[in-house]
Order: structure tokens, then sequence, then C-alpha cells
């Protein structure tokens, strides 16, 4: 490369002409481009408030319409509440082929390999950043930068689906809609308190059953997220379908519907 570094710009050229010489290429793949004519939408999903010393996680999740061939998405923070300590891959690329690679302190490049390979279908965990903190507070995680390109190298729009923001110290209890919904691997449910309550969280099916105990307990007030990742309480997967998050705070009964999609062989 001219300037001795690898960019998204250098990635993108050498993903959309890998194996362009080869004769097993077919010709029809060209125009199997599993394009949906849906969204592609990145979720940030980041704690709203750290203690100093924490380690914590900055989850990029992709939900991904059949054009995006590849992605460069970054992070910005305050620089006085966390530090990133490593960036891995969530492995949504690679599970369809492509490749990612770390471009920063808190940035990923990922690439669908070939021109001829369908669009990226789908939704999954594009990149996992981990953070310390360094003082209490809102360590202020946002989508700094993000660039997405077709087969033609063209640009593709990604719209940011950003958490209904919670005030710090919200002035009402509620549950919110799980992000992201539908969702194949885990969803993550939100919620705040405007006091110190016992609160029980769980997830029933569709049928009234009892399908996981989340949480049980007393919880200071606040703003919390707790992640289900598809598993019953005996720890076994559960089947794809529309169950529902339910919260019990104090006297008061919320609920939020989950749809589960089926897992990729």
């Amino acid at each position: 490369m001219t300037d001795n570094l690898i960019g998204f710009e250098d990635l993108v050229i050498l993903a959309l002409n890998y194996d362009v010489v080869s004769a097993q290429i077919e010709a029809g793949l060209a125009k199997a481009t599993g394009e949906t004519g849906g969204a592609d939408r990145l979720t940030l999903a980041v704690p709203p408030h750290v203690a100093a010393g924490a380690v914590f996680e900055a989850r990029i999740d992709l939900r991904a319409g059949g054009r995006l061939h590849a992605l460069s998405v970054e992070l910005d923070w305050s620089r006085t509440v966390a530090e990133p300590l490593a960036v891995r891959s969530g492995g949504f690329f690679e599970s369809a082929g492509g490749v990612t690679f770390r471009a920063g302190h808190a940035a990923m490049d990922g690439a669908l390999l070939g021109a001829a390979s369908p669009g990226l279908d789908g939704e999954g965990a594009f990149a996992i950043v981990t953070f310390r903190a360094l003082a209490d507070g809102d360590p202020m995680v946002r989508l700094a930068r993000v660039h997405g390109r077709d087969r033609e190298n063209q640009p593709v729009a990604i719209d940011d689906l950003l958490p209904e923001p919670l005030a710090a110290s919200p002035t009402e209890t509620r549950l919110l809609a799980a992000v992201p919904v539908p969702f194949r691997s885990e969803a993550t449910i939100r919620y705040s308190l405007a006091a110190e309550a016992e609160v029980e969280l769980a997830v029933f099916g569709i049928e009234g059953r009892r399908v996981r105990t989340l949480h049980r307990g007393s919880q200071p007030a606040g703003v919390h997220r707790i992640t289900w990742d598809g598993t019953d309480d005996r720890g076994h997967s559960v089947a794809a379908g529309v169950y529902y998050a339910h919260l019990s705070a104090g006297p008061r009964r919320f609920s939020q519907l989950l749809v589960r999609l089926g897992l990729r062989n």
C-alpha cells in the first residue's frame, strides 16, 4: 500500500477483487445478491453508568438487509471516564465467509470476500469493544464513524438504532422494548426504576409458561439492562417463536414482546 497501512479502502478493494481471476466463480452467483430490501441498521449496547475500576463492554450489533459487503465502525468515548482495552469481532462477518480487522483502539473493519458473494443478510454481533472505567460516571460511548459499501463499492446507508434514552436518575418505572426485536442469539431487556423496589424479571412463552427467570430481588433506583441468551432455566436453547418479558417492580407490572428467530446452521 502506498501509505504502508491497510485501511478500510484497501480492505474493500482487496475484498471485492478476491478470487476475481478464479475459474471457480460461477456466473450465477453475481445475481444471487441475497438482497431483501431491508434496512441496514446498527445497534450500540453500552452501560449508561460505570464504576471506577470496572471492566465493561460496548457491543455493536448489525442487522443487514442484503446489500452490505463491507462495514467500518469507530466508537468515541469520554476519555476522563473510560479507556478501551481490546476490540474483538462478534463473528457475524466470519459466519458469512468474510473477514474482520481491528482498525483502531475502538474500531473494526469487516468485508465479505469476492464481489460475487451474496450481500450480508440477517443479524448478529459485528464487534465488541472492552473498556476499563477510569472514574464513576457515564462513559459516553457512541458511534463516531460508520461506513458501509455494497458489491460495487458504493456507499450503503446505515441507520443507527440506539436504545431509547433513559435518564441516569429516572423519574418513572417502566419497561422498554428489548433490543433487537426480532433477535437470533440474544436480546437486551431495559427498564428503569424510579425508586428501590423488589424486582422480578422473567421470560414467558406465549402460552403463559415461565421459561426463564432473569432476576429476582431488590434493585436500586436507576437504569438496568439484562441480556437473555435465548435459554431456559435449565440452560437449554428455546425454540424460535414469540415470548414475553414480564417485569414486576413492587406493585407495578409490565410486559414487552420478544421474538426469537431460528438459529442459522
